[in-house]
């Protein structure tokens, strides 16, 4: 693929910046910004066809949660069981979002080293939250395919 004659480091990059804040297509994939608030920047998540990706939120206000409606799968920020982030929704605060929006699969993701995937359902037990079946925690290098 490569020889000493033609690759010499690695090259250059050639980006083309864009400002996303209306849909776009990419492919087969249409991709819809979401308008969110990390504390005090906003920030965008991403609807992609019927997924919803939102890794970096403190509020959703109700004009992106209907952008989200009827999505089947949701990725979400819950940092820690702490509601009190200036940045991060908390684990109850991410489970009231997939339960309003009622994907039938929703992912924690931004979790910080004390949510535990051995015993998360344990841990959600002992704050006094109801963990729905279909939500889980995500877990780095997992492939969900959609």
């Amino acid at each position: 693929m490569f020889s000493k004659d033609t690759f010499k480091g690695g090259g250059v990059a050639h980006l083309l910046p864009h400002v996303v804040n209306q849909k776009f297509q990419l492919h087969n994939f249409e991709i819809i910004p979401i308008p969110v608030e990390h504390g005090t920047v906003d920030t965008f998540g991403y609807r992609i066809n019927n997924f919803g990706y939102v890794p970096d939120v403190k509020h959703m206000p109700d004009s992106s949660l209907k952008l989200l409606e009827g999505i089947d799968l949701l990725i979400i920020d819950a940092l820690s069981f702490n509601p009190n982030h200036p940045t991060h929704l908390g684990v109850q605060q991410a489970i009231d979002i997939a339960n309003h929006l009622q994907p039938k699969q929703a992912y924690f993701t931004h979790i910080m080293h004390r949510l535990d995937h051995r015993c998360f359902h344990q841990q959600c037990e002992e704050q006094q939250i109801n963990l729905p079946e279909n939500i889980y925690l995500a877990y780095d290098r997992q492939v969900i395919y959609i």
